[in-house]
């Protein structure tokens, strides 16, 4: 049957930036764990802030505004990085669309009785490519043996998997889409934080330009949300790559006709940081409240800029990581070489993130598509590909990078699928190390193509089954399971390193490794202090379950710096003169006061005269050893009145 296709061109919502905007007058800023409010405070009337916004409170990140007459943006940019109480800034930047093609299919193709039985399944090259729009078969992300090898185990969890997209806005009310719902909010808006989140009536999600939970519905989100988690089987429309999964909708409208409302980086983070809170929640209650999010999708970015410019922004993807959510990111729908050009966040480093490039039904590179072998990690199908939208026509053909990553993210929610109980329960208290493993499942497991040799990273295309079938050996491989390795905290000039049982038998014991050596016998506790370290120095640590004669894999391995902190800090006062004194390693050492520098030494004292009669000041030391720097060690005084 002849296919009729009306082209024309939408704006797809992948976001950039041109070279010079952001917010007038606004930093970001990233306080490092355990900074007083009193801090901040100081932070704030030091710098002569005008005001403090929470973005993340589990992150400790903020945004400030200041009157950028007075002072500009990047000279504030450098006096705020030097603050001892700041681990990152930046500037927030203003996000803006780009141009792509879409292309809607006006008449229905034929339908065939292949698996499953949604009549459209047969026009999904990108899952079984049969040749059906003149592509070469096979040439797919081979679903049809990841769905019968995934949905085939006996012994596979029955949780409900989440996959967060934030995008431009969601058909809610589509009949072929698997929508989440908050069911711990009420249904009909109460105004009150029901569940305990943080947010108020969200009971289909969230609106991060908006502040509150009213989703309103534009096609492109609804396309990428189809990719991800149609509704499979159901004798309608098209299949999902993960069946059963939902899809947690996160709005990031852009506005761009009023400034005011323009999407910015502050706005991205506080979606973020929904996603973030409800997997939290979950985790902190095993499952009672929040949801199992373990990906979100954003196709979304800046334009032709470096990570060192948003390290603010690169945190988030590392918190979400480290609560067990993986993220996908589409770069440009430009020709351009990421690694020269640059592009945020397809170019972070983060080993939680995936940036995917587009292919087409013949594995060849989508041309209008960019590339880097440092930083765009694999390509998956995002050329004619078939999905949900609006309208009277509820199924469109859509080609752009933003088509290609919502493939990965559903390919993760397979994975997690897939996981047995006991895969995840093991994990319960790393979450983090499962989605590391899963994303190196995912590198790993790409089809070489030559289309992708030498400008991605894997130099291949996504591979569903390849993925699913490592999932199974994990499960298979519990057995002889290490033990989860949760905690590494540096302790004056120890390390104290604590873990997880796991939930196997005949369990005899563990053993401690640093640097890949043995650094114990047999122990029986789950508790080991490392007091044979010395400063300044890089380690990584594992354990090992010893089960009799047999020993398991390696536990996760966790790297650290040793950067033993000043001790025995003592402020004598003379009069109106402060005399620091203190212990420590040899190094230089830069004294704050208020948060504010006023010297450097290397001696192991110093005396500030500079002081006003009836003042509080707060003294904080820290050893800088070049690369990094220890933590602030304080003292308060109380300059008195004579």
């Amino acid at each position: 049957m002849k296919k009729t296709l009306l082209i024309f061109k939408i704006l797809i919502f992948i976001i950039s930036i041109h070279a010079s905007e952001h917010v007038p007058g606004e930093i970001l800023v990233k306080f490092h764990a355990n900074i007083s409010r009193t801090t901040r405070q100081i932070f704030l009337e030091t710098n002569n802030f005008d005001e403090e916004n929470l973005i993340s409170q589990r992150l400790n990140i903020y945004l400030y505004s200041f009157n950028n007459r007075s002072v500009s943006e990047e000279d504030m940019l450098e006096i705020v990085r030097r603050d001892p109480s700041v681990q990152y800034a930046q500037l927030n930047f203003i996000l803006t669309l780009r141009e792509g093609i879409e292309e809607i299919s006006s008449e229905r193709t034929s339908t065939t009785n292949t698996f499953p039985n949604d009549p459209r399944f047969s026009d999904q090259w990108s899952l079984n490519n049969t040749g059906q729009t003149g592509g070469t078969p096979g040439t797919d992300i081979k679903a049809l043996a990841a769905w019968e090898n995934a949905y085939s185990q006996p012994n596979r969890n029955s949780r409900e998997i989440v996959v967060a997209i934030l995008d431009s806005g969601f058909l809610l009310s589509h009949p072929d889409l698997n929508f989440w719902k908050n069911v711990h909010e009420t249904s009909t808006p109460n105004g009150l934080d029901t569940d305990g989140n943080g947010y108020i009536d969200d009971y289909h999600g969230w609106n991060g330009n908006n502040n509150n939970g009213n989703i309103t519905s534009t096609a492109h989100g609804t396309h990428v949300s189809g990719i991800v988690a149609s509704i499979g089987d159901n004798g309608e429309g098209i299949a999902p790559i993960a069946h059963g999964a939902k899809i947690m909708p996160v709005q990031l409208t852009v506005y761009q006709s009023d400034p005011q409302f323009n999407l910015s980086v502050s706005r991205a983070l506080t979606s973020y940081n929904y996603v973030l809170q409800n997997r939290l929640l979950y985790n902190e209650t095993n499952g009672a409240y929040g949801s199992y999010v373990v990906a979100t999708n954003a196709s979304w970015g800046l334009d032709r800029r470096k990570p060192h410019e948003a390290p603010v922004w690169e945190e988030m993807y590392n918190a979400l990581g480290e609560a067990g959510v993986l993220s996908t990111a589409a770069p440009p729908n430009q020709n351009w070489n990421i690694d020269v050009e640059g592009d945020l966040p397809t170019a972070f480093p983060s080993p939680y993130l995936i940036s995917v490039t587009n292919t087409n039904h013949n594995d060849l590179k989508y041309s209008p598509a960019a590339w880097g072998l440092e930083t765009i990690d694999m390509a998956a199908p995002g050329t004619s590909i078939l999905s949900t939208t609006t309208g009277q026509i509820p199924y469109t053909t859509g080609t752009g990078t933003s088509f290609a990553a919502p493939h990965v993210a559903g390919v993760i929610a397979l994975m997690y699928q897939t996981a047995s109980e006991e895969l995840l329960e093991y994990y319960r208290y790393n979450p983090g190390d499962l989605a590391l493993l899963f994303r190196t499942f995912i590198l790993d497991g790409v089809d070489p193509i030559p289309a992708m040799q030498g400008i991605t990273v894997t130099g291949g295309r996504l591979n569903a089954l390849n993925a699913v079938l490592s999932v199974i050996e994990l499960n298979n491989e519990l057995k002889y399971s290490p033990p989860s390795l949760i905690n590494t905290e540096k302790y004056d000039e120890s390390v104290i390193l604590t873990w997880h049982i796991p939930p196997v038998q005949d369990l005899t014991g563990f053993k401690v490794y640093r640097n890949g050596i043995a650094i114990s016998d047999i122990i029986y506790s789950t508790r080991f202090i490392d007091s044979n370290i010395s400063n300044n120095t890089d380690y990584n640590y594992h354990i090992t379950s010893i089960f009799g004669a047999i020993e398991s894999r390696a536990s996760n391995i966790v790297n650290l710096t040793t950067l033993f902190p000043i001790n025995n800090l003592n402020a004598i006062q003379y009069g109106y003169t402060v005399h620091l004194q203190w212990q420590g390693a040899n190094g230089l050492y830069n004294i704050y006061r208020n948060n504010q520098i006023i010297g450097s030494t290397t001696d192991k004292n110093f005396i500030d005269t500079n002081t006003i009669p009836g003042e509080i000041y707060t003294y904080s030391v820290v050893i800088d050893y070049v690369n990094n720097k220890s933590i602030p060690v304080s003292k308060t005084v109380i300059i008195p009145i004579f």
